[in-house]
């Protein structure tokens, strides 16, 4: 679809679903996030701040689809973000965020990522995730995610 805009037609993508896909071993998990017009700055590429929304898209996936956790029953915070950007993500590039668990601590998840806009790398980076109970105090990661978690990353932690 396209819409005119003055002299100027902009392409519209047509929202996919997101689908989880099984990948190498060192990222199990991989989402395709659609680039959508209002994540594009005036250069037409994805603001920088987006690609970390598109991090959170994977996370949410993530705790979805390998560990059984609805997003309502997903308390936590994040603690800690890094991320080092190493190209641009174009208008209506096809983005792929893989994501993985590197370690499970005490009362958080650290996990890395990848943001991939046409085959290369565009951004990676960690982020630790801190895992609150009802009264958003630090708890115990339990052990049926900590259990699906390393069944699904195969890895002892």
């Amino acid at each position: 679809m396209a819409i005119c805009w003055g002299r100027y037609i902009v392409k519209m993508m047509t929202l996919a679903e997101p689908r989880p896909r099984v990948t190498d071993s060192k990222f199990a998990y991989e989402l395709d996030v659609p680039t959508r017009y209002r994540d594009l700055d005036i250069m037409g590429w994805v603001h920088n701040s987006v690609l970390l929304v598109y991090v959170e898209e994977a996370r949410m996936g993530y705790f979805h689809d390998v560990v059984d956790v609805p997003p309502d029953e997903m308390d936590g915070a994040i603690a800690r973000q890094e991320i080092d950007y190493m190209k641009a993500v174009e208008s209506f590039d096809a983005v792929t965020v893989r994501h993985r668990v590197t370690e499970i601590g005490n009362s958080s998840l650290t996990t890395r990522f990848e943001v991939k806009s046409d085959g290369q790398i565009a951004a990676s980076g960690d982020v630790t995730f801190i895992v609150l109970d009802e009264s958003r105090e630090p708890r115990t990661v339990p052990e049926r995610w900590r259990r699906k978690i390393q069944e699904f990353e195969q890895i002892m932690v």
